[in-house]
């Protein structure tokens, strides 16, 4: 009734506000606020939602931050803060310098809804709190003594940021001065290490303060090192330079501490090492006596030290290092020195060259075959536009493929006994009277492209420092040079690249490109059979269709016979598919030019490719194949029977004998003035009907056979048919070549009965198709062994073990410790061939061991070579050159006589150990053959 009022209006309280405090000077009316804000929470009108929100919004308070902080403050803390939007008072040592805070609690506890609903934050995110973190450690730079009462804070703020992801942290704090030492100074952690740090450094590298070691974990998570690495020794140099100002360093101590440095930082520089890249510029010290501290750039490096005795001191070259060379190609470009093999180019003198004189050399087929390939020009565009923003190189793209293509594919090699050279400055022109040795590799010519390479190249003992590849690829630079000379461009760029997809297969490249990290593109080169002129292994041979009517297409790859008989992979160009077995095609045989052969020289594979599109993932089969249902458990007869051509013989006797008498006849007439071809058709003819190459099918097959033997007789003889004539024998008409045939097709039977088993046993496994190559209609060879040649070394090693046990008796004891030597040798190497078509061409016996795949003797092995095999019997070069290899007077023969004990043991263990047991591993793979 008097009109006092009980409780606060939450409207006249925000008036209140609004005309009292809201963007007032906080330093006049910090007590107040403080008083206002302690009393306002207490009361009723506070629990109200929307008054909340209303006071959230209201820039009335004061901003919070530490009170020995006053003097680095960057704000006006007389201008007030608003709760929304602000931290509380207890992420204020995290966040004070770079977001607003409240300097004091006023609220207690609330709710996550409530926070929400007035916008006060209290966890302080990552990114506020690194900003917050680098501002004071920058703002305390050279303030040692507030540095010092911040120390508490540093602490906590440190083993927060230890919570966050170590990425970010070395992203935003490895540069930054950060780590507090021992006398309140401040260190980047990037400049900071832990261990291996001496005093020879000194005062260029800073150690870790040991009483911070609580904190070592956050700063490794920003960048900190606890062993020395190559940006810390490379800072050394680059203070050096600084204060130096290009003067000759005079100091003793300062020329050892920048020698150490520079040999710290090669040891220290690895692949892929970012760390250097920070760095606006690098100084390496000059080769003199009295170094300077240059550019790199401005230096020289004599990666051509018979080329630097020849210009003496015309340059300043980049101090001697045994660890340069090896380390030049992880300097960044841009900071590289120049190297003399940049600067000068050996041409080569063809007048004092020595061609090779062997017509029919063909050491680098192999490499012609490889550039001259689609997939070589494929890749030579991919890597150009690879590196084309980056680098100077021509504007190419996938329409000037057809160009670069027929630019290689025409290249052609010369080669040559000694290539002799000259030294050409390539900014001058002129030449330097030197004799500096001969070249291995040059342009011979550019119209046509001939390639000139020296047979030394592959000679294992010639010394070199280059790999054949590296002198192939600069003649490849030289090329796309001529090809492209309308600019000066860094053809040097791809030569890594180019030198490894030289060492690769055609079919390989686009791999190799990948693994690089070249950006991929459309495909341009035409899928090609990648073996092309390889040698067909025997069990596929075994299986090829003589048929000399097989239809035929182009771009059918197939079994060609050379003049030596050696089948090989060939594809066919050009073929109208109306060819008959007397006409001649053009095939690729992986020779520089298509070759014109006889279809008669061609056989083919039986195997097809369904063309299904829902059957896809199936392997193609047979011609002729009944099913796809056949399993191991069926018959022989049966296992064999699915690739044979049931159609031939769903005809009677008499339609077959037409039919082979009509094709017998009309080639005769081709053929008859060229025996060889003629002989050659029969004997296709002979092959395809042959009882032991239609299994399920020998009655027939076996007329048909003497039909053909009989008809052959009749038609050379110039006889008239004779349907009544019996075909039971056939006489002594070319006995010689019938029996021959023959022989080889019963001596098929075996191998191509064993390669059934093992298809039918394999196509039904995961990625069968994409393990070989289907997609040609080649089938697959399941050659994985030699047990032949694997029983050989055997029983090579028997002998040589009873070699070494008479040479023993004789008193030959170095004979005997060499002979049982090459007893472990050829056991493993036995072993070996079991498992792969070739043995290993090393001495080194743990390796070959080590290299086996997982089977039960690879341990054995192991063990015996490990434990049981005396160190005297070990190493092959020490038995062979023992005594022998250094002046020391010692008889070889007296050696090996004190150590007979030895010896005579190491044969009764290699008896056991190696002789027995491997002879139980071969027997297995015999038996099971």
């Amino acid at each position: 009734t008097l009109g006092i009022k009980t409780a606060l209006d939450r409207s006249e309280v925000i008036q209140y506000i609004d005309d009292n405090f809201v963007d007032r000077d906080m330093v006049e009316l910090h007590n107040r606020v403080t008083k206002f804000m302690k009393s306002l929470v207490k009361d009723d009108v506070f629990i109200d939602d929307s008054f909340r929100k209303s006071l959230s919004t209201k820039c009335f308070l004061p901003r919070g931050f530490p009170p020995w902080a006053k003097e680095i403050v960057r704000f006006d803390i007389s201008t007030p803060i608003c709760i929304q939007g602000s931290y509380d008072s207890a992420a204020t040592k995290y966040a004070w310098y770079e977001a607003p805070c409240l300097e004091i609690d006023y609220f207690g506890q609330l709710h996550v809804d409530e926070m929400k609903l007035i916008g006060l934050r209290s966890e302080v995110g990552r990114d506020i709190l690194i900003k917050n973190f680098r501002s004071i450690c920058k703002e305390f730079k050279g303030l040692p003594k507030l540095a010092a009462k911040w120390s508490t804070d540093y602490n906590f703020i440190v083993l927060k940021l230890n919570l966050k992801e170590s990425e970010v942290l070395k992203k935003e704090l490895s540069s930054v001065s950060c780590i507090l030492q021992k006398d309140w100074s401040f260190s980047s952690p990037s400049m900071t290490c832990l261990e291996e740090l001496t005093d020879d450094f000194h005062p260029y590298l800073v150690k870790f303060p040991v009483e911070r070691g609580n904190l070592l974990t956050a700063f490794e998570k920003c960048g900190l090192s606890r062993i020395p690495q190559s940006k810390h020794f490379l800072k050394v140099i680059e203070v050096i330079a600084s204060d130096l100002k290009g003067k000759t360093i005079e100091e003793p101590n300062v020329i050892k501490i920048v020698k150490l440095s520079f040999d710290r930082f090669l040891t220290s520089l690895a692949d892929e090492d970012t760390l250097i890249q920070e760095f606006d510029t690098m100084f390496f010290p000059t080769s003199a006596e009295k170094p300077t501290l240059v550019e790199s750039k401005n230096l020289v490096f004599d990666d051509w030290p018979e080329l630097r005795m020849v210009l003496v001191n015309q340059y300043q070259y980049v101090q001697r290092n045994d660890k340069f060379k090896q380390k030049f190609s992880l300097i960044p470009d841009k900071w590289k020195p120049k190297k003399l093999s940049e600067m000068f180019k050996m041409e080569v003198s063809m007048s004092k060259s020595i061609e090779c004189r062997d017509q029919t050399c063909e050491k680098f087929n192999d490499l012609r075959k490889s550039v001259s390939s689609q997939h070589f020009s494929e890749a030579l565009i991919r890597l150009i536009k690879h590196y084309q923003e980056r680098f100077n190189l021509p504007p190419i793209t996938n329409k000037d493929f057809d160009v670069l293509h027929d630019f290689f594919k025409h290249m052609k090699i010369q080669c040559f006994s000694n290539i002799q050279t000259e030294i050409v400055d390539k900014a001058s022109g002129s030449k330097i009277d030197s004799n500096l040795g001969a070249r291995k590799s040059v342009l011979k010519s550019q119209n046509p492209l001939i390639m000139g390479l020296e047979h030394g190249m592959l000679s294992p003992e010639v010394e070199d420092s280059k790999v054949p590849e590296e002198h192939i690829c600069s003649v490849i630079i030289e090329m796309l040079s001529r090809k492209y000379p309308e600019k000066d461009y860094q053809w040097e760029i791809l030569e890594k690249c180019i030198s490894k997809l030289l060492k690769s297969s055609p079919d390989k490249m686009t791999e190799v490109l990948d693994r690089e990290n070249i950006e991929s593109m459309e495909k341009l080169a035409a899928d090609k059979f990648g073996r092309i002129g390889e040698i067909i292994p025997e069990d596929v041979i075994s299986i090829l269709v003589h048929d000399p009517f097989n239809p035929i297409k182009d771009k059918m790859i197939v079994a060609y016979q050379d003049q030596d008989g050696i089948f090989r992979y060939a594809s066919i160009e050009n073929c109208s598919g109306d060819e008959k077995p007397s006409s001649f095609l053009s095939i690729d045989i992986g020779e520089t030019e298509m070759k014109q052969v006889q279809l008669l020289d061609i056989l083919f594979f039986p195997l097809f490719r369904t063309k299904d599109s829902q059957n896809r993932g199936a392997v193609s089969l047979f011609v002729g194949e009944r099913s796809q249902e056949h399993t191991s458990g069926e018959s022989d007869k049966n296992s064999e029977s699915f690739i044979n051509d049931d159609k031939k013989f769903a005809r009677d006797l008499k339609e077959i004998f037409d039919d082979v008498r009509k094709k017998l006849e009309g080639n005769y007439k081709l053929l008859k003035h060229e025996e060889k071809s003629w002989l050659k058709f029969v004997r296709r003819m002979l092959f395809t009907w042959h009882p032991d190459k239609n299994p399920g099918f020998e009655d027939k097959a076996t007329e048909v056979v003497k039909f053909i033997q009989n008809e052959v007789e009749r038609i050379e003889k110039g006889l008239p048919p004779d349907n009544d004539r019996s075909y039971s024998d056939f006489g002594n008409f070319r006995e010689d070549f019938f029996r021959d045939c023959n022989d080889s097709a019963r001596e098929q039977r075996y191998e191509r009965h064993n390669y059934y088993q093992h298809f039918q046993r394999q196509r039904n496994q995961e990625d069968f198709e994409q393990n070989y190559d289907f997609q040609w209609n080649v089938p697959p060879s399941f050659k994985t062994n030699n047990l032949e040649a694997a029983r050989l070394c055997l029983e090579v090693a028997k002998s040589h073990l009873k070699a070494s046990k008479d040479n023993l008796n004789a008193g030959h004891n170095m004979v005997a410790a060499y002979m049982c030597r090459m007893v472990v040798e050829m056991c493993v190497k036995s072993v070996e061939l079991t498992c792969t078509r070739t043995y290993t061409k090393t001495h080194d016996i743990k390796q070959i061991i080590v290299s086996l795949p997982e089977m039960e003797i690879k341990e054995d092995l192991l063990v015996a070579w490990r434990e049981n095999v005396p160190n005297i019997l070990k190493n092959y070069s020490d038995i062979f050159y023992k005594g022998l290899n250094r002046y020391t007077g010692e008889d070889p023969r007296e050696f090996f006589q004190l150590h007979q004990g030895e010896i005579k043991e190491g044969i009764k263990q290699v008896d056991r150990d190696f002789v027995n047991i491997c002879e139980d591993h071969l027997l297995k793979f015999e038996n099971n053959c």
